[in-house]
């Protein structure tokens, strides 16, 4: 049950939430509720005031830029990631991704800039996001700042985010080549065990460039540049000595969803999966 001892503020705006959010201490943002809401029935966050901001048509578009990038705000829910024709049409990696979030429920209500700002090491767009070079806006009083994805999430549960700064969207770069998502998970639905995203381009049958991002494996989602760097230039030849090295730096945690020798090696199958479906040109299940 959720506790009853917090006050409601609907925002009529952007600037209206930061003006609250920079004048109370202990307020957070709630817009569709599907990662706040679970934390306040355990009694992990029970802040004093909750922000609602989910009414923010601002923060609720899809579009592409003057630059060919991708822009999507806060707001915009899974389903309509999963949905959208130009997401489908350019960057149908991210659409993929969205797909496999939870269910169909879920999907519907919540948000990617919720999800970001949750920051569970474990979630479906931060791989993705991190292979596609994607960077955050983040919107405070008087303030608007741009940065990487990666420097974003700083940990566990834990963002860049101010207190008194809204996340107002994400840009997302067109990217030359395929990419591809895949997870694991104990059931349909439930949050990675691990899970990675690759994007590859090709020259003939050499690897020109390549980007691989694992999550469920460490404290956040991250890059893996060493596997990429070593197979750039060559083919698959050595695949598996690369993995096998990845895997290795990799320092995932111990819990009831598995142990960390069974996250490297779930890592490593999917990790050998990736790439080879992609080099094949492959689309994987």
């Amino acid at each position: 049950m959720i506790p009853r001892k917090f006050e409601y503020y609907k925002a009529n705006s952007v600037d209206d939430a930061i003006d609250f959010l920079a004048k109370h201490e202990d307020a957070k943002v709630i817009a569709g509720g599907q990662s706040l809401v679970p934390l306040m029935k355990l009694r992990i966050v029970s802040p004093k005031y909750l922000v609602d901001i989910g009414g923010l048509k601002e923060l609720k578009y899809v579009r592409e830029g003057p630059g060919g990038e991708l822009r999507i705000g806060a707001l915009v829910t899974h389903s309509e990631i999963e949905e959208s024709e130009l997401i489908s049409k350019k960057w149908p990696v991210l659409s993929k991704t969205a797909s496999n979030i939870a269910d169909v429920q879920i999907r519907s209500r919540g948000t990617i800039g919720g999800s970001l700002c949750h920051a569970d090491p474990a979630a479906d767009y931060p791989p993705t996001l991190l292979v596609l070079n994607s960077k955050v806006v983040v919107r405070g009083k008087d303030k608007r700042r741009t940065l990487p994805l990666e420097d974003f999430i700083i940990g566990p549960f834990t963002t860049d985010l101010q207190e008194d700064e809204i996340l107002e969207g994400v840009i997302i770069p067109p990217y030359d080549g395929n990419a591809d998502y895949i997870k694991f998970a104990r059931r349909e639905g439930d949050l990675a065990v691990v899970n990675v995203a690759a994007l590859m381009r090709k020259e003939g049958d050499k690897i020109a460039d390549l980007r691989v991002a694992i999550g469920g494996a460490s404290s956040k989602a991250m890059r893996l540049r060493g596997l990429e760097e070593s197979l750039k230039g060559g083919d698959l030849k050595d695949l598996e000595r690369t993995v096998e090295e990845a895997v290795k730096d990799l320092d995932p945690p111990s819990d009831v969803h598995g142990s960390a020798e069974y996250r490297r090696d779930v890592a490593r199958v999917l990790l050998k999966r990736i790439i080879m479906g992609l080099y094949r040109g492959e689309v994987i299940g």
